[in-house]
């Protein structure tokens, strides 16, 4: 089944290993290491307006810096400059569900005192996208959400974003094992989504590309 939605999609990547795919317009970054694959895209972003910043790029890991190099070709694919009031949301079994797990079994083995879990359980789970936001100087809410990959629920999740008027945009994070997609949605106009589409599948039937 489709369903409407009052917004539409602006642009997105899909990142495998180091290797970044834009769908709209069809950029392709690849590095040998991370450092190569932030030099090309830094390299890259005099075509479009941008506001971002890499100051903090080595001290993430590997997950956190693939979040930002997409977050920021995301906006390049779009050909639109970071706005402030932009909500991120971070879907899935594996993107930061991992980290959760990892905080609460270290709690739960090591305790209040020893453990790490009890220090920053309500956001270091959420530190790939939160980076992001750092970088591309986001001031939105930012959270991870995983609704068992019923798809539905995280689109209708966007569009409740946008019945907050102060929300200019939405960016839409999914990881799994192999792969990371990012999209950009701004509320207006009208997307058909089929009940079964994750962000890379949206993206690709948007914009035609294999």
């Amino acid at each position: 089944m489709n369903r409407s939605y009052p917004w539409h999609v602006i642009g997105g990547v899909t990142a495998e290993g180091l290797t970044f795919r834009t769908w709209k317009r069809g950029i392709v970054v690849s590095g040998e290491d991370t450092q190569d694959a932030k030099a090309k895209v830094a390299a890259g972003t005099e075509d479009f307006p941008h506001v971002f910043g890499l100051d903090n790029f080595r001290r993430g890991d590997g997950k956190v810096r693939t979040y930002i190099l997409a977050s920021i070709l995301a906006h390049r694919d779009a050909g639109v400059d970071s706005v402030r009031p932009t909500a991120i949301i971070d879907f899935g079994r594996q993107g930061c569900h991992e980290q959760n797990l990892d905080y609460f079994n270290d709690y739960r083995e090591h305790g209040r005192h020893l453990g790490r879990g009890h220090l920053f359980v309500g956001t270091l789970p959420t530190t790939p996208p939160c980076e992001a936001a750092i970088s591309l100087k986001l001031t939105g809410p930012c959270f991870y959400m995983d609704a068992l990959d019923r798809f539905p629920v995280l689109w209708d999740e966007v569009t409740n974003f946008f019945e907050m008027r102060w929300i200019e945009r939405v960016m839409v994070c999914r990881y799994t094992p192999d792969r990371l997609t990012v999209l950009l949605a701004e509320p207006g106009g009208t997307v058909e989504i089929p009940d079964d589409s994750d962000p890379e599948t949206l993206l690709r039937r948007l914009y035609g590309a294999e």
